[in-house]
């Protein structure tokens, strides 16, 4: 039973990575709630300030044919 069960995951594994393959364009959604950019800035060596753009938003384009994408 047990080696059944692996089997059938292992196929279900294979199959999904067989579709994501074949994938020609994508867009993806950046989630405002997880995306972010920081960044820190030394001042003199004496100090750092930090800063950060949060919220961002956008779509992400991909193209697999072309090995590009655009934002």
């Amino acid at each position: 039973m047990k080696n059944k069960i692996q089997k059938t995951v292992l196929l279900s594994l294979i199959a999904l990575s067989c579709s994501l393959t074949y994938a020609k364009k994508e867009t993806f959604i950046i989630d405002p709630l997880h995306t972010n950019a920081r960044f820190t800035v030394d001042h003199y060596k004496t100090s750092s300030n930090v800063g950060g753009f949060f919220e961002l938003t956008g779509n992400l384009k991909y193209d697999e044919k072309k090995t590009s994408g655009e934002y």
